[in-house]
Order: structure tokens, then sequence, then C-alpha cells
């Protein structure tokens, strides 16, 4: 198995090189050519224009198939290697980037997953044959073996790794620039997947894969603010491209705007953006135009078309597809690619938030937030109502969340070996401070506990009581035993005991329940 690269010169036109597997990956390993590759990804986030970087001294790599070149000079392909290129972009973090490789290699048949020459895309290697093992002998069954490969592969991989295979125009003559990664996945005991040849050449999953493949998520790890500027870095290039090429004047204006959306939707999409992150990119840049017209409707409205289109429209080796999805099929890719959910098993109900990078808070998905998205759903085309949408958010596809364990459980194992909460009790002056540190010290190991469903049939029946003069800090003390991140939902210094109802949702969601001036409570 040979690799082969190519680099254009301006002067002697194209010059070809060919390297062994082994080769290959020790070259990735080191960015020769006077660190070429690691001044193309420094200028990938440089704002100014003029600075621009230019790569066409970057080689582009050939792993599927190794070429030769003709005597006349036209390059040709000499050998089909068995390999399947697949590539995952819109990867806006090294640790991003390295699960998608880590989980790459799962895969029995995966050869070798590197990042890429930008640093935001994986590039996977997997291993195909026939049946019977055999590879195909001819050209043209090489390539027609390829598009089915390419297909099957991508769909498999959809569902092992965390972000779906980015698709492209199947092809064995795909290439991709040089790559340079200190640290490339290899397996040199992968085993071929067989292809079959009643394999299925179509790139769209059919309804019952769908429904059994879990949506994407976003990670409730990811740094949303340093995923947002590396995607506002990428827009604003893109942007500057899609400008520049569009001829029509005045400047501004709804034929100026319709153009450039559609250009950057289109541009956007074929690398890989998440529709809503094109939505939110898009809106943010142009929310400030004063521009008659130019509504946020306006531009999801163009995105969306663009998403259809791009969607819809045929691979090479592939026919158009002309049965209509199923509405609630279409109804789950549409909330799927726009929102992330999930049911807050601690308050009892389903939250969403749009699937972007830009850091939005979870909300309630209330009756209002329901009529909305019915809305959205209708304006975009679709015959759907209130209950559609309730019937998907109020369902096991919905992955479920509990906000304590999620805090808690990774603090496991990191305790320092002080004593934490005698130390925040001597922060309270008191006459017996041996006492009540103690005190303290059980009634906290026991809310913590009860928060975790620890020996669920007793509850906490300590409860301290502080008494001062008025301004010493009491209901401050009591806010700041919770941290950031559970104080803003888990507790609560306002709660009326005339009622039941609301005393007994309290007790059940709420972590902590000052009861505010104590005294004035009627026995």
């Amino acid at each position: 198995m040979r690799f082969s690269t190519i680099r254009t010169h301006k002067e002697k036109g194209q010059a070809l090189n060919t390297w062994t597997f082994e080769k290959f990956i020790e070259s990735i390993q080191v960015d020769v050519n006077k660190g070429i590759i690691f001044d193309f990804r420094r200028n990938l986030n440089v704002e100014h224009p003029e600075r621009f970087y230019r790569f066409d001294q970057i080689a582009q790599v050939s792993a599927a198939v190794e070429l030769k070149k003709q005597p006349n000079g036209a390059i040709s392909v000499k050998a089909f290697n068995g390999l399947v290129v697949l590539e995952v972009r819109g990867l806006m973090s090294p640790e991003q980037c390295r699960s998608v490789k880590l989980a790459a290699m799962e895969t029995d048949a995966t050869l070798a997953a590197f990042i890429g020459a930008t640093g935001q895309e994986v590039i996977i290697l997997v291993k195909v044959a026939q049946p019977d093992g055999s590879l195909p002998a001819t050209e043209a069954d090489a390539e027609d073996f390829y598009i089915r490969a390419y297909h099957r592969m991508a769909r498999i991989y959809d569902a092992t790794l965390p972000k779906k295979i980015t698709r492209m125009a199947p092809t064995m003559r795909h290439m991709f620039l040089r790559p340079f990664d200190m640290e490339p996945e290899v397996n040199t005991n992968a085993r071929p997947y067989p292809i079959r040849p009643d394999s299925s050449g179509s790139d769209k999953a059919s309804a019952d894969e769908h429904l059994l493949s879990q949506p994407e998520q976003r990670q409730e790890e990811e740094v949303d603010m340093t995923a947002y500027m590396n995607y506002e870095r990428a827009y604003e290039r893109v942007a500057r491209e899609v400008a520049d090429k569009s001829g029509c004047r005045p400047r501004y204006g709804n034929e100026f705007y319709k153009n450039f959306i559609t250009g950057m939707a289109t541009a956007l999409c074929r690398q890989g953006w998440p529709q809503e992150e094109v939505i939110c990119h898009l809106w943010n840049h142009l929310k400030y135009k004063d521009w008659p017209g130019l509504t946020e409707q306006f531009a999801r409205t163009i995105v969306d078309a663009v998403y259809a289109e791009e969607e819809n429209h045929p691979k090479a080796g592939q026919t158009q597809q002309t049965p209509e999805e199923p509405m609630m099929q279409e109804l789950i890719r549409r909330l799927e690619s726009h929102y992330t959910f999930r049911f807050n098993t601690i308050m009892g109900y389903a939250e969403y938030r749009p699937m972007h990078t830009w850091p939005t808070p979870w909300r309630p998905l209330s009756e209002k937030a329901v009529n909305t998205l019915t809305t959205d759903l209708q304006l975009a085309g679709m015959n759907v109502w209130n209950r559609d949408v309730r019937r998907y958010v109020h369902s096991t596809r919905i992955q479920e969340y509990n906000p304590i364990e999620h805090y808690l459980l990774p603090l496991e194992a990191q305790w320092d070996k002080r004593d934490h909460i005698r130390a925040l009790a001597a922060t309270v002056p008191t006459t017996e401070p041996a006492l009540w540190a103690e005190w303290f010290h059980t009634w906290f190991l026991a809310m913590v506990a009860q928060w975790l469903g620890r020996d669920p049939r007793y509850g906490n029946s300590i409860v301290p009581l502080l008494i001062s003069p008025q301004g010493m800090h009491k209901s401050a003390f009591c806010r700041q035993l919770l941290p950031p991140e559970l104080r803003s939902w888990g507790y609560t210094d306002n709660l009326s005991l005339a009622e039941e109802r609301p005393v007994h949702l309290a007790m059940a969601q709420m972590l902590l329940i000052n009861l505010d001036e104590f005294n004035r409570i009627s026995p």
C-alpha cells in the first residue's frame, strides 16, 4: 500500500511522490518544509485579509489510490489501496479532535485517524474489501465500489463518532492537504470491512435508521465561548470572500442581503457547519443593519432553503430520491438540528436551548416555548401541530439530565483531606463554636446525602436556626452555601407556608430552603 502526494510548482508544474503507509505516518508527525503547516494554521486565525496565507505550497495527499505520472505529464491511477477516506470537519477545539480520533479507533476497520492540516478536522482511513477479501480489478469497478463503500462506512461511523461524518462527493481520487499531527492514531491490524454488492449507494438513511440513531448533542464540558470565537474567525474569512464575489449594488439592500446570506449559507454548509450555528453567526452580524425587511425570519428562510437544497442535491454516483420524508421524521430532524433538549429529572420538566456555541441558558420547555417551536416549524412549511411537538419533546428520545449528579459526581476523589465544612461553620460567630461546628457538619453531610437520594426513607431532621440582629448577613451566608451552578435554581428564600402544594413542590425540587424572617411565621 502506497500513498501519493502532489505539489504544484509555478515553474515545474506538478511534482508526484509516493510513500509507504509507515513512512507517511512518520512524516506527518513532523511539520516539515520549514513549519509550513504550522504557519498555515496560525494564519487561519489572523483577522486581517491582507495577511491571508497562501497554502498552495502544501502537498495534496491521495490515500485511497496510488497515483502515477504518464509520459505526457498526466496523472492517473496506478492501484486502489482498499481504503475509504472519511472526514469530520468543523471541530473547534483540540479536545473535540482527540475525542473523534479515539472514537474512530474503536472500529476494527479503522487503519488510521489524524488531525487535518487546518487543525479543525479529523481524517479517518477505513479499510474495505469485497466479501471474499479481494479488491476490484479495474479502475471503473474500483470507483463504483468506492462510492458504495463510502456511503456504507459514513453511516456506520455516524453511529459511533461524537460528531457525524462530513458528507462529500465520494471519489477514490479524493485528496486532502498534507496534515501535521504529532500523535496520529494507527491500527496496523485493521480488518477490512466487507462491502457486499447489494450495499445501497444512497447517502440517505432509512426512516428506521434515523429513528434509532441518537441525535448529536452538544457536550456539556464544551467551552462554548472558545468554540464560538473559532467559528467567528472562520465566519469572517468566508464573509469577506462572499462579499467580494457579490456583484449586487447597492452594497446594502434586500437584494444584496439575499445574495450574501445565500452565499454564506452555501459556503458554511459545505464546510460542515450545523444549520443553527450558521443562523447564530449570520444574525449576530446582520442584526445591527437597520434595513427594512432584514429580520431573523428573513435570514432563517434563506438558510433553510439552502440547507434543504444541499441535502437533496444528488452526490456523484447517486440518483435523486423522490419520496418525501415522513412528517414525524422531518419534524425530529429539524428540531434536533436547531435545538438541543434534555429532561431535568430534578425539576421534572424538559429544557431546551439553541444548537449553537453561543453560551445561552437552558430554558424550561413551557407551553409558550412549545407554541414557539410549532410556529417556527409551520413557518418552515411543515403541517404540524402542538401535539406533534409535545409527542417528541416528552418522549424517551430526550436525554435525561440530573443537575446534582452532573455537578457532584466529577468531584469524587478530589477531596484534599481538609475539613472545609467545619472551617465554614467557624465563620459564624456563636457562644458554642465547637458544638455548632459538629451540628453544622452533621446537617451539611445529611443535606448533600439527601440530594443524592441516600437512604430516601428518612429526611434530614436537623435544621440550623441563625439568630442575630439585622444586617449580620445571615441570608447571604445561606445563599453562599450553594455553588453558583446549583444556586440559580436550587435555592429559595421566598417560600410561603400558607399553601400546602407549593411547600411540597419546593421540598421536592429545592436543594436548600431558607425560611427568612422565621420569627414572623405564624405557629
